[in-house]
């Protein structure tokens, strides 16, 4: 899961997925991508509240839910061997607002997360946590009131046009020279044959039966510059210099202080990210699977 939040963090500034408990691993993480959930945090910059929508087909929600819990029209379809039909779903997990504090069952935890269908008004699940189970780190923030972070997709998301751009270009350029358009002579008779060693029947004696319209004179050599110049703006803004120089370094002539020192120099760039990264990702889960630990006699 960490690999795909290191991923999600870079490219689009927000990464999100829920702990949950599990009998044989302790925890078990199940992560969603950006634009499948909204987020709500507190003013410590925590996630409080988590919302998501999704589908999922009439078996799938009675073997989730059981078949009791299921609103009519799913019922339905399972009765009917409609198996494969899909329905709304939402979720939420926020603060249980209305708990009885002197109760211990889950629907009276700290955190409650209940599942309803999109046409139905009784839950398919109504239960709860006694920490909040989501973990959603941001790459950075512009200020304390941003609910998503701003990752480095960001930055070079115009660099990224402008390749694909380059890129398109430098195709058409080249399909052009290979495959020009051409001018035909009203005496040619039927299509052109414009593959090797191509036959094309034409009446005439004097004019050419087909020609260029126009010469394409590409400068390949400057598109494949520019190319590399984008490219290299978008690699230097993902620090991928960064990471290379720590890699490629000749290490043999050189003390282990002065090693760490590079090394330190160059991570040095991403310090406010490490920073925030503890504080919303590494401590966070710790503390969670601490909890489960705990409260199932692990520790």
């Amino acid at each position: 899961t960490l690999h795909n939040v290191y991923q999600e963090l870079a490219v689009f500034g927000t990464a999100c997925f829920v702990v949950d408990k599990d009998y044989d691993n302790v925890i078990h993480c199940t992560q969603f991508t950006i634009g499948e959930y909204s987020l709500l945090y507190n003013t410590k910059g925590l996630p409080t509240t988590f919302g998501r929508e999704f589908f999922m087909t009439s078996q799938q929600m009675v073997e989730e839910f059981g078949y009791e819990n299921c609103g009519p029209s799913v019922q339905s379809c399972y009765d009917n061997k409609n198996y494969t039909a899909e329905f709304l779903v939402y979720h939420l997990v926020c603060e249980n607002t209305n708990r009885d504090k002197s109760r211990k069952d889950n629907k009276n935890y700290k955190y409650t997360s209940i599942y309803w269908q999109g046409n139905s008004d009784k839950f398919l699940r109504e239960s709860g946590y006694t920490y909040f189970p989501v973990v959603a780190p941001r790459y950075s923030v512009n200020s304390s009131q941003d609910t998503y972070g701003i990752g480095i997709g960001d930055k070079v998301l115009g660099d990224c046009r402008m390749l694909q751009k380059l890129e398109k270009v430098k195709l058409i350029g080249l399909q052009k020279v290979v495959e020009p358009p051409l001018m035909v002579s009203s005496q040619v008779q039927g299509k052109i044959n414009v593959a090797p060693n191509g036959l094309t029947r034409f009446s005439g004696t004097t004019d050419s039966a087909v020609y260029p319209t126009y010469k394409v004179a590409l400068d390949l050599p400057s598109l494949i510059q520019e190319i590399a110049n984008v490219e290299r703006r978008i690699t230097n803004n993902f620090y991928y210099d960064v990471f290379l120089m720590l890699t490629s370094q000749e290490y043999s002539r050189m003390t282990a202080t002065e090693v760490a020192e590079r090394h330190q120099e160059k991570l040095m760039m991403l310090g406010p990210v490490l920073q925030r990264l503890n504080a919303e990702l590494l401590d966070p889960m710790i503390k969670i699977t601490f909890q489960i630990m705990l409260e199932n006699g692990l520790i």
